[in-house]
């Protein structure tokens, strides 16, 4: 038994789910838009894209399947219709019908049956895969009014019906992803950044301040920037505005770092001192506001590979 049926686009796509609490903040996102920045448009997409990517690897979904990207917690669906579904990333506490699902696995849900999640545990945000993937304008990016559900840009709804594509293949058997394979963070490891931009005309005091502090995360961090919090460092004057890429580590003129995210602007005049590599980038969207951090220079070669090796991994699944 399936759940109603739409025809769109000339594909098929079912059902699966009814939205009886949105949440904190749960959001369509995929691996984010390519090809727009010229036109004044962010990639969004996942915060933590390796999370995303094995949500979708567990189901045998294209590595960009539209999947929900739940921060801090707090969603409620009921399922329509029979489905397989992943968990990665945080540990949001789900539960199915009370009873408690392991995250990095797959489950199979039942028509009716009622999946919550609730607070976070230490990460920020979990990721929602559906065999065959969930339909809908990813990635949603709330500054531009674009993506979502209803491509307006806003976060899921009370009342909200999710569909996915009809045609996903069922499982043959549950997956789970072993746990040394799991892109987990240790708080206690510094982010790493590679050095660029107008670093080589900073202060040398900024520069060493930059590297030696331990900087605390601001509650007024979102998808578009990370603050972070402690000695004001001396920056430079306005600059001419030059493309943003992910991960810039920008020094506005009153001292206090700002890392761009998925949502950033596409252009800006602050003093850029480097960019953060992609692994720390998705480790950075994982950290709560109020904890610390360190940052530390590290070169392109090694970001490349533990980035590469990340995404690359066996994929060693277990039933």
């Amino acid at each position: 038994m399936t759940g109603p049926l739409l025809e769109q686009g000339g594909e098929c796509q079912a059902e699966v789910f009814v939205v009886h609490r949105p949440g904190i903040f749960s959001t369509l996102q995929n691996d984010g838009r390519r090809g727009r920045m010229h036109l004044g448009l962010t990639d969004g997409g996942a915060m933590d894209l390796p999370a995303l990517r094995w949500a979708n690897r567990l189901l045998d979904n294209p590595p960009a399947a539209t999947a929900i990207e739940i921060t801090l917690g707090g969603l409620v669906l009921e399922a329509l219709a029979p489905a397989h579904i992943a968990l990665s990333g945080a540990d949001a506490r789900a539960r199915l019908d009370g009873k408690p699902l392991a995250n990095w696995e797959t489950h199979r849900i039942r028509a009716g049956q009622r999946l919550e999640f609730g607070h976070a545990r230490r990460q920020m945000r979990a990721y929602l895969a559906v065999a065959g993937g969930l339909t809908g304008a990813a990635p949603t990016v709330p500054r531009e009014g674009l993506g979502g559900l209803h491509n307006d840009g806003q976060p899921l709804r009370r009342g909200d019906r999710l569909f996915r594509q009809a045609n996903a293949a069922p499982l043959p058997c549950r997956r789970l992803l072993p746990p040394p394979l799991r892109p987990l963070d240790d708080p206690a490891r510094p982010l790493t950044f590679l050095p660029g931009g107008q670093w080589k005309n900073l202060p040398e005091a900024t520069r060493e301040a930059l590297i030696s502090t331990r900087w605390r995360i601001h509650s007024d961090s979102n998808r578009m920037a990370t603050r972070l919090e402690g000695p004001p460092l001396v920056s430079l004057p306005g600059i001419r505005s030059e493309p943003l890429a992910p991960g810039s580590l920008q020094l506005p003129p009153d001292g206090r770092p700002l890392v761009l995210m998925s949502d950033r602007q596409t252009f800006g005049g602050y003093a850029v001192t480097g960019w953060l590599t992609p692994r720390s980038l998705c480790r950075l969207a994982q950290r709560h506001p109020g904890s610390t951090l360190q940052l530390v220079i590290t070169d392109p070669h090694t970001a490349r590979r533990e980035w590469l090796e990340l995404l690359e991994l066996p994929g060693a699944f277990r039933a």
